[in-house]
């Protein structure tokens, strides 16, 4: 049988040599231990008195972590050298005071990476050093510790900077930022998560703007800018990054911009015999339709397109009170449809919706004429200019057209005198009494 003896030759490496040789022999792979749990074998076979030199696994160096991280963490390491070389490597973390090693990167001796870098995915809050080992068949080699790496884990998101006050267009004086914590309050110096701002409540009609929405953090901490509301109000915004606790701000107050614009807040109803039911109310506004509550600016009413018709109230122009102008007592004197004006001095002027008015019921006469005093000799009969007409009329004074009523004339202070027509009482025609031959027998007023 042939004897096989190790020998350990002038150059360090271990030899064969063979006794006894009687046939050409190969020399099979042999393990031997080595310092430091590397492995040695033959690196190549042998015949008859032939040597083979034994090879080492050699473990990786240098094996790097950064000194922050926010639940992932980065390993990167040199490469074993020598032969043979590993065809793969495995992680292990071990968390400071524990001692226990545990799988890292998704690696373990059997499932291996051949790269000389690897992530560690959703690692825990703590204090943790790492080493790789290097993997040739059934030998491994294992590094030493890296440098600790801190695992920061991102759990809410805070204001740490608050918004201020302003009004509606212009941006925030002091601009809200928000960081990026853990569960102990501390900012999260490696997260860059995108961060959400948005008015609490998303109420209707107001709408926030800014330089950039979401805005990746910066070192833990997004610090927005151009921020503003267009709606005057009370607000709040809320802050929210994915999977993270959201964050409510303090409140803001939005007041309203300068004076722009005005705007009929109650339009004015049709109308029938002239006064308008609903009357309208106007209200000073900003370029962004916010009441502008300081506001006392005088309002004056018209009619838009009047055709001989006159627009009548006890106030005009009425002056706003908290940048609202209610009316009172509007009516149009004559039947048509018509749409009412809004103007004060610079600010743009406001059209109401279309105002129809009708005629109404019988109300009132009107001597339609004569329109100024006369006078007239007793005995005589007025000239025919000043003879008297009346007219039937709704409350808005509008002539009644179909009225045929039965009008009579008589002096309303006589003092012994007496008022004698052709006819003192006469049927309205379209809603027109016209007399003639109308004298007094007495000179008086």
């Amino acid at each position: 049988m042939t004897s096989l003896r190790p020998h350990r030759s002038a150059s360090g490496n271990t030899r064969l040599s063979l006794f006894g040789l009687t046939a050409a022999v190969t020399l099979a792979v042999l393990v031997v231990s080595v310092t430091g749990g590397a492995s040695a074998y033959y690196t190549a076979p042998g015949l008859g008195s032939g040597s083979a030199a034994l090879g080492t696994l050699l473990p990786p160096t240098e094996v790097i972590v950064p000194a922050t991280s926010a639940g992932t963490v980065s390993l990167r390491w040199t490469a074993s050298v020598g032969t043979p070389a590993p065809t793969g490597y495995y992680a292990t973390r071990t968390e400071t005071g524990t001692g226990t090693a545990t799988p890292a990167c998704g690696t373990s001796p059997t499932i291996t990476v051949a790269t000389a870098f690897c992530e560690d995915l959703l690692v825990l809050t703590g204090d943790y050093t790492y080493m790789v080992t290097a993997v040739y068949n059934g030998w491994t080699a294992a590094s030493a510790p890296s440098g600790t790496v801190t695992v920061s884990n991102p759990t809410n998101v805070a204001f740490q900077a608050q918004p201020s006050d302003a009004t509606s267009g212009t941006v925030f004086t002091a601009q809200p930022s928000v960081a990026i914590q853990n569960a102990a309050g501390e900012t999260v110096p490696t997260s860059t998560s995108p961060v959400t701002l948005a008015i609490t409540g998303s109420p209707a009609g107001a709408n926030l703007t800014s330089d950039q929405n979401p805005l990746p953090a910066g070192s833990g901490i997004a610090v927005f800018s151009g921020c503003q509301f267009d709606k005057a109000g009370t607000y709040t915004l809320t802050a929210t990054a994915n999977g993270l606790t959201a964050a409510t701000s303090g409140s803001i107050t939005i007041a309203a911009g300068s004076a722009t614009q005005l705007v009929f807040a109650t339009q004015p109803s049709n109308s029938t015999g002239g006064m308008v039911p609903t009357q309208p109310v106007v209200t000073v506004l900003d370029a962004f339709g916010n009441t502008v509550t300081v506001s006392n600016a005088p309002i004056t009413l018209s009619i838009t397109t009047p055709g001989g018709a006159r627009l009548t109230h006890p106030t005009n122009p009425l002056a706003a009170a908290s940048g609202v102008a209610v009316f009172t007592g509007c009516a149009v004197d004559r039947a048509g449809t018509y749409t009412l004006t809004a103007a004060s001095g610079a600010m743009t002027a406001a059209t109401s919706t279309a105002l129809t008015v009708s005629v109404g019921s019988v109300k009132n006469l009107s001597f339609t004429q004569p329109a100024v005093d006369f006078s007239a000799t007793s005995q005589s009969t007025f000239a025919a200019p000043v003879q008297p007409v009346v007219t039937v009329q709704d409350a808005g004074g509008n002539t009644i057209t179909g009225s045929t009523a039965t009008i009579s004339l008589g002096l309303t202070s006589p003092a012994g005198a007496i008022l004698t027509c052709a006819a003192n009482t006469r049927a309205a025609v379209s809603g027109f009494a016209a007399f003639a031959g109308c004298q007094i027998d007495k000179a008086g007023s």
